[in-house]
């Protein structure tokens, strides 16, 4: 009850102080010139084209460098945690092997698209959505969601959402510098970024090894490795990346090495004033030794924007991918993917803008998949925009949910099944954006409805198979999601605070709530930097309630939680910066993906010291 009281406490003191800022009147030598794109120039992934954050036609929210720096998050995890909206949880009991997971408004973490740099990442999970932790946070220059479906630009798997997590750029000039931390559970990490241009080329390399003893004997040792180059040519740029991940952990007792590795390589040209051309192409693979898993990806496509008549903002490409998946209990299976997509930006005039988008996907051995989207956004003045959309989203079975045969789950075999259909998903929404005190202040509302069909689910086939029953996966569940967002954030010279709120009501067909999804959950974030002695505070709560999970044919409620984060970041000298982070300050024990009934719950209180120091 006292972990309460002081919550609640904490979360009206930035609650009130955010409104007496709102109200103020600041004196001029506090103001400060304001960025109303929150620091970012220019945004690409709602529409794959580059646009200023407030004039993207497509709601999008973003998590910028000064964000993450400011609230000492050690993963991408943590940093969406700082977006309403965005849950995540661990992909592993008991945070295993710092795996973090994300869902967008109360759907499943398998149903949102994970990027990096706009390609399509594997990990260790399949269908319970991309591990977030295996790219470091020290590598990453910002993030981009979209809530919506965003099947019509990226075809399967955008079906909730598109999560886009950004490198670092190439430096315009050397950079060098060494970051280091160590925290609760014997948790260390060293990392180095350097880079630089030489001429007309330029490169950015980043390492980062991180181990932990873990909880409950979960150690984990990772090594990352990012080495981005490009060379700017005359009216073209051609660019590499390539990327290493490795995770060393316990299943059972028994030591497992996941690998990740992918390769890129793309050539931009400048065919005119208006025209860009971009053609590239990636291959990303996700081996483990448990299972004997192989999981990977290589793509192909084609992208061209252009202008027609200064109002139709055009955008169009071409896909082809070929998928290739082999583990304990499915065959080794490929199958190629053919895609187009077209989008139409029609600018009717200065405050009025309509989105229409389309996608063909063909897959061998299912049918071809059409997918439309339509946006309007609407500028009462240049404070005041409204947005709305409706849109079609889906997931195409995977390899193994077509060809598993008799995977064990202890209790049952489960298999796949060739027949099966896509996944769909109907998208609605439509809020408004307000801006107070010119761009200091920025207010959101938005309502949403997302009605899904055809889910794939494993369903009993009354067999048995040496003493256990088999269940096979069908189309056979549908669900609905709804719900209201809320925003607001509130910048000055030396205060930055933002408030958010979710309210999701989720059920499937039959009339049971999703599992893991909070009916409610706030979040609120307050800084202030002391200038003066160089010393940056940032505190962040959250707070989730009404959560249920599945057992046994019942539904059960998870306890509600509330958590209190705290972040101290220090200039000592010149480049020399020291960071001190309290993770869940209240202590407080809940439970999460898989911990349900466990007495082992969360990971309770952490501390974390970091350092960093840019020699240039």
């Amino acid at each position: 009850m006292r972990k309460r009281i002081l919550f609640f406490t904490v979360m009206s003191f930035i609650f009130f102080v955010s409104n007496y800022l709102a109200t103020a009147q600041e004196k001029p030598e506090e103001m400060i010139k304001h960025d109303k794109d929150g620091g970012v120039t220019m945004v690409i992934t709602a529409t794959k084209s580059r646009h200023l954050l407030k004039q993207v036609p497509v709601q999008t929210n973003v998590i910028t460098k000064k964000e993450i720096e400011s609230a000492g998050v050690k993963d991408a995890g943590d940093a969406l945690k700082l977006i309403p909206g965005m849950e995540i949880t661990a992909g592993a009991r008991f945070g295993n092997n710092d795996r973090k997971i994300a869902t967008i408004r109360g759907l499943p973490a398998g149903y949102n698209l994970v990027l990096i740099d706009g390609r399509r990442v594997k990990s260790e999970h399949i269908h319970t959505g991309v591990n977030l932790s295996i790219i470091p946070i020290e590598m990453v220059d910002r993030i981009e969601v979209v809530k919506d479906a965003g099947s019509a630009i990226y075809g399967s798997d955008a079906f909730g959402g598109v999560i886009n997590i950004i490198t670092k750029p190439l430096p315009d000039q050397k950079l060098l510098d060494i970051n280091s931390d160590y925290g609760t559970y014997g948790t260390k990490g060293l990392g180095v970024n350097l880079g630089g241009p030489i001429n007309n080329f330029g490169y950015f390399l980043g390492l980062k090894a991180r181990e932990s003893d873990g909880i409950s004997g979960n150690w984990y040792k990772q090594n990352n490795v990012l080495l981005k180059t490009g060379l700017q040519l005359k009216g073209s740029a051609l660019s590499f990346t390539g990327g290493y991940y490795q995770n060393d952990y316990p299943n059972s007792g028994i030591p497992v090495t996941d690998k990740a590795f992918d390769t890129a390589i793309s050539w931009k040209k400048e065919l005119n004033e208006i025209s860009l051309l971009n053609i590239g192409g990636y291959f990303t693979t996700f081996n483990s030794t448990l299972k004997d898993k192989l999981n990977q990806t290589s793509n192909f496509d084609c992208t061209y924007n252009t202008s027609l008549l200064h109002k139709h903002f055009i955008t169009t490409g071409i896909e082809l991918r070929n998928e290739e998946f082999e583990r304990v209990s499915t065959s080794y299976k490929n199958q190629l993917i053919s895609a187009f997509f077209l989008e139409d930006e029609f600018k009717i005039s200065a405050p009025f803008t309509l989105l229409a988008a389309a996608r063909l996907d063909s897959y061998e051995g299912l049918p071809v998949v059409f997918t439309p989207k339509a946006g309007v956004m609407y500028s009462l003045n240049p404070e005041t925009t409204l947005r709305a959309s409706a849109g079609k989203g889906y997931r195409a079975p995977s390899l193994m949910d077509l060809y598993e045969y008799h995977y064990t789950h202890r209790a049952y075999w489960r298999d796949g099944n060739p027949d099966l259909k896509p996944e769909y998903l109907d998208n609605y929404s439509a809020g408004i954006e307000r801006d107070f005190k010119e761009g200091l202040i920025s207010t959101y509302f938005q309502l949403f409805r997302n009605d899904l069909t055809n889910m794939i689910t494993s369903v009993n086939t009354g067999v048995i198979d040496s003493g256990l029953p088999v269940f096979k996966r069908e189309n056979i569940k549908s669900a609905s999601v709804q719900g209201a967002e809320a925003g607001f954030k509130y910048t000055l010279e030396r205060w930055e605070m933002s408030l958010g709120y979710i309210a999701v009501d989720s059920r499937d067909n039959n009339g049971n709530l999703l599992s893991y999804t909070p009916k409610n959950t706030a979040r609120a974030m307050l800084g202030y930097s002391f200038t003066e002695i160089k010393l940056n505070i940032n505190i962040t709560g959250e707070m989730a309630t009404e959560r249920y999970y599945s057992s046994g044919g019942l539904q059960k409620q998870l306890e509600d939680y509330r958590l209190l984060n705290i972040n101290l970041t220090e200039n000592i000298y010149k480049e020399l910066n020291l960071s001190f982070r309290i993770d869940n300050a209240f202590d407080e024990r809940y439970q999460n993906y898989g911990e349900e009934g466990s007495i082992l719950s969360g990971y309770g209180r952490t501390y974390n010291l970091g350092i960093n120091y840019k020699f240039f």
